[in-house]
């Protein structure tokens, strides 16, 4: 937003102006954190891989992962160049977490040189029907197999560089679907391993319906089961509050937006709501769009506004907007029928 804008905002509109400035400072907070937190993992892996790299090389076959990540936020891509003297007809990814062995398919091909690779792409996550890596650091290896035989080769990997925080998108983010996050990392002594994080309890909003006769809000939560009840709550900075009762279908809840009470005849300005979810047996959410890879989800994520019917009232103006941390808030005001202006 321009100087002029703000200016211009922080005169018509302070309490909006202060709420903007706040949002604006948290998002930055949020980006400076996520940096310091990156780069201090980078240097404390660069310094220890660098002392553990040189015991890797008597411990048998090594390959080196070429290209080692987290597409999508649950699909493992993997290429790695296999040693001159190791090859095989056929191998598999191993994931190893203490006593727990699991294995996927992948492929192994040959360049014109006569260099042999292997590539996979592996879904994880048992909730998407895939490889079944639960919580903790499972180390990635390969298994070569020829005549019937199998051999094991370790995979290592390579320090990433720390994320600038420049981009539009964040590196590794939680699964979409689960909320679950798959972090790839190398171990102290320069070995792939895969950190997996459970989902933190959240409400997604998977839409948005906003019709001529108001708003519904449709979500999912995350990290939680089946819940027996949820109330969508609406809250003010002053203290004021709305709410309604949300249908529930396992972990899906759909709730009506009740904009009569949030912006009744008479109401003076534009006023913002924020949107909370409360659990039954676990207590509030804040309901929005936060498993994704955007860096500010306010400035991607645009919800259109409009004037809206109430069953009860006049026309209501809706504004609702995410923040910079990916909540959802609604703005509303009355409309005078009269003039056509918000009051």
């Amino acid at each position: 937003m321009s100087v002029s804008r703000y200016l211009r905002l922080a005169r018509t509109d302070p309490v909006g102006f202060a709420r903007r400035v706040r949002e604006e400072a948290e998002a930055e907070a949020t980006r400076f954190k996520r940096r310091v937190r990156q780069e201090s993992r980078d240097a404390v892996r660069t310094a220890v891989g660098r002392s553990g790299a040189a015991r890797l090389v008597a411990r048998g076959p090594l390959a080196e992962a070429a290209y080692f990540a987290i597409l999508d936020g649950c699909t493992l891509n993997l290429h790695a160049r296999l040693p001159n003297d190791v090859g095989g007809d056929g191998a598999e990814i191993v994931f190893t977490l203490r006593n727990r062995e699991l294995r996927a398919p992948a492929i192994v091909t040959r360049d014109v040189l006569g260099q042999a690779s292997v590539s996979a792409a592996v879904l994880l996550g048992a909730e998407l029907g895939g490889v079944h890596v639960g919580e903790g650091s499972w180390r990635v290896a390969l298994v070569l197999r020829s005549d019937g035989a199998e051999r094991l080769v370790r995979l290592r990997g390579r320090l990433r560089t720390a994320d600038s925080g420049d981009g539009p998108t964040i590196t590794d983010p939680s699964c979409a679907r689960t909320g679950t996050r798959f972090t790839p990392k190398v171990s102290s002594s320069g070995l792939c391993l895969i950190s997996v994080t459970p989902p933190a309890p959240s409400a997604e909003v998977t839409r948005l319906k906003v019709k001529a006769s108001g708003i519904e809000i449709e979500g999912r939560l995350v990290g939680l089961g089946p819940a027996p009840g949820v109330i969508v709550r609406f809250k003010t900075g002053g203290g004021a509050g709305h709410q309604t009762i949300a249908a529930t279908d396992g972990t899906v809840f759909r709730a009506r937006i009740p904009l009569e009470e949030m912006a009744p005849d008479g109401a003076s300005k534009e006023r913002v709501w924020d949107v909370f979810a409360d659990v039954e047996g676990h207590g509030l959410l804040r309901v929005g769009r936060h498993l994704h890879d955007l860096r500010d989800p306010r400035r991607t994520l645009r919800l259109p506004q409009r004037a809206v019917a109430p069953p009860i009232g006049g026309l209501v103006r809706v504004r609702p907007y995410y923040t910079g941390a990916g909540d959802l808030s609604v703005a509303c005001a009355h409309i005078d029928t009269f003039s056509g202006a918000t009051r």
